[in-house]
């Protein structure tokens, strides 16, 4: 009688299933296999082939870029999970922001919470509440209710009343100066001498007193260009700061008789939403989403056209301001607009989607994502598209400088319009590089479009950011691009950075690049300096001293900025 080995076989399955699994190339292909073969052997044989033990868990992490406030980038490595890992931004009261790798971040204020799942792996990154503000030429963080100040210190960069307090609950910035809301709902701001208030009774006193009204009970505070307008905790409103005449070539308050602001005004902005300014004139959204406009009427200061339309949002640029009513269409009043808007070839602009203005013209990309200027063709380039209107469909967003709009379209091409003699040559010089492009970014003089693969193309005025190719061997692996009104500065996946453009107002980094590692944000004033943010904390300033690119004077003081929550 022939006895039967039993067990002979499977130490030899075994042998081939390890066989097999050895010479796979990966933790993931192994373990396919090894769950494929699994599931056909009985229990008799699973725990010798390994069946019943617990995969390995894979080892997520997640790695954010971008500062506060503006686009934030994920980076997530997921070991050995193959499958597509879960994103999911939320705020710090656990609401839902977003699922992608990007997120435009509308809540600066507050701590911002990232998690990413694959398989039965997680990992969890929380960034710190933005601590950065930025004035034209000068920075301020804010720490544990105190601020650090540097760059001009005629436009906010030192004020010693301020720096010596620590009861500050948060800072709002102007072009000039800032404002810092007190915890006893007080404020105190500095800059020019007509936003500067160091006590409430500097608010109301002299002979023509620098606010509409008393600045206690604070609740919230928005800014103009050199003016702050404010919320009391009763909801009753109140300005402070002054208004340009171009006409007279002076500054004014407020309160001024003619151009300032009146008491029925005053009264009807209990609660109001928002504000835009021109060069010479301020519009505020009422909370009923009506407008109040003042200052120069050739400059926005009279909306008497508007009547008593609804709005949506409300934009100025030089001269004008321009609105989107609660049902999507447009109205403008000011210099040269009109309410309602038209396009250059005399359709009305309606059931638009959004809007971005330059100095002195528009373009509206409408629900059907097809883009059209808008503004005074006869006096400026820009406002007019009609040359290429069959090319502006499909269009992503738009983006402006001064004088010009560049249109970003769905597959990833660029068109561009307006400024011809400073931006046309040197755009038709790139358009061809001008694909897979996912984001655009401007200054005054000058465009940059980033591509899907990290590179960067640029065009416009050559020594303000229009000519990158100094460096283009550098512009690799490149995920965000912070700009001022001369230069730009490129951040990398490694965390690296590559600046470019006017070398004193930034765009040369070499004294500071060794520093510059590990970066995760950038800040930049708009007059020239930049400012990084370290995955540690550490931070570095370089560009024009005058505008924040020598942060030497709270050296010893200011030890770190958190980019991510403690």
């Amino acid at each position: 009688m022939r006895l039967r080995h039993w067990p002979a076989r499977p130490a030899i399955a075994l042998l081939t299933i390890s066989a097999m699994l050895g010479g796979c190339g990966g933790n993931g292909d192994k373990d396919q296999i090894r769950s494929a073969v699994c599931n056909r052997v009985n229990d008799l044989f699973a725990s010798q082939m390994g069946c019943n033990a617990t995969p390995a868990k894979p080892v997520v992490s997640i790695d954010v870029f971008g500062a506060r406030g503006q686009t934030l980038i994920a980076r997530v490595s997921t070991g050995t999970c193959t499958e597509t890992p879960k994103i999911a931004w939320s705020n710090s009261s656990g609401q839902s922001l977003g699922t992608d790798l990007t997120l435009e971040d509308s809540t600066p204020d507050s701590k911002l919470t990232i998690s990413a799942t694959c398989g039965t792996g997680s990992a969890t990154q929380t960034l710190a509440a933005n601590s950065v503000s930025t004035a034209g030429a000068a920075f301020a963080v804010l720490q544990n209710g105190k601020v650090y100040l540097w760059g001009s210190p005629e436009w906010g960069g030192a004020y010693t009343p301020v720096e010596s307090i620590s009861n500050i609950s948060k800072i709002i910035a102007t072009e000039r100066g800032f404002a810092a809301l007190l915890a006893d709902n007080n404020v105190m701001s500095w800059g020019p001498d007509a936003i500067t208030i160091e006590k409430p009774a500097d608010a109301t006193s002299g002979q023509t007193p620098k606010a509409t009204g008393a600045l206690q009970n604070l609740k919230d505070i928005q800014s103009g260009y050199n003016a702050f307008f404010a919320t009391r905790q009763d909801g009753s409103f109140v300005a402070w700061g002054n208004l340009y005449s171009v006409t007279q070539d002076d500054y004014f308050p407020l309160n001024h008789a003619q151009l300032g602001l009146t008491a029925e005004q005053i009264t009807a902005l209990s609660n109001f939403r928002s504000v835009a300014f021109t060069e010479s004139a301020y519009a505020l959204i009422a909370a009923d989403g009506t407008v109040q406009s003042f200052g120069e009427a050739d400059s926005g200061g009279n909306s008497y056209k508007i009547g008593s339309q609804k709005l949506r949002r409300v934009a100025g640029n030089r001269y004008d301001f321009v609105a989107q009513t609660e049902d999507g269409n447009m109205v403008g009043w000011g210099s040269g607009y009109s309410s309602p808007l038209y396009t250059s070839s005399g359709t009305q602009l309606s059931n638009v989607s959004s809007f971005v203005l330059n100095g002195y013209s528009g373009a509206a990309i409408d629900s059907s994502a097809k883009a059209q200027a808008f503004g005074s063709p006869a006096y400026i380039e820009s406002a007019d598209s009609s040359a290429i209107a069959a090319q502006l469909s499909d269009v992503k967003s738009v983006v402006a400088s001064e004088y010009s709009f560049a249109a970003l379209k769905k597959d990833g091409t660029v068109v561009h319009w307006g400024d011809s003699p400073r931006m046309q040559a040197s755009f038709d010089a790139v358009k061809s590089k001008l694909t897979q492009v996912i984001r655009l970014f401007a200054n005054d003089q000058a465009f940059v479009a980033l591509k899907s693969d990290g590179t960067v193309v640029s065009w416009g005025d050559a020594e303000k950011g229009g000519d990158s190719s100094a460096v283009s061997a550098d512009l690799k692996n490149v995920l965000t691009i912070t700009g001022n009104q001369y230069a730009f500065a490129a951040l990398r996946s490694d965390g690296s950075v590559v600046s470019w453009g006017m070398q004193s107002k930034g765009g040369n980094s070499s004294s500071v690049k060794a520093r510059l590692a590990n970066v995760r944000a950038i800040y930049g004033t708009a007059f020239g300096g930049f400012l990084a943010v370290t995955k540690s904390g550490d931070y570095v300033t370089w560009g024009d001293a005058w505008a924040g690119g020598d942060s030497s004077r709270v050296s010893g003081k200011l030890t770190a900025i958190p980019y991510y929550a403690q």
